[in-house]
């Protein structure tokens, strides 16, 4: 992680890229939040008032298995 807070991760092996790219810029993707599993409420006094801060951990990655078995 840089100073900016921005993270870059690298993989053991090379990515299989589409021949075609263009087929999958026009998809969505459904996007889930997901319940941490070590959250905990903390109230922090900011400058419009008292407020509620989920405190979970910072990197909190969940992979899940394709379910047809594909791998590329």
């Amino acid at each position: 992680m840089d100073e900016s807070g921005v993270m870059k991760v690298g993989f053991g092996t090379k990515m299989k890229v589409p021949k075609d790219l263009s087929t999958l810029n026009n998809q969505k993707v459904a996007l889930r939040w997901t319940q941490a599993a070590n959250s905990y409420n903390e109230t922090y006094l900011t400058p419009e008032g008292y407020r509620d801060f989920e405190i979970r951990p910072a990197i909190d990655l969940q992979f899940v298995p394709s379910l047809d078995g594909a791998t590329n």
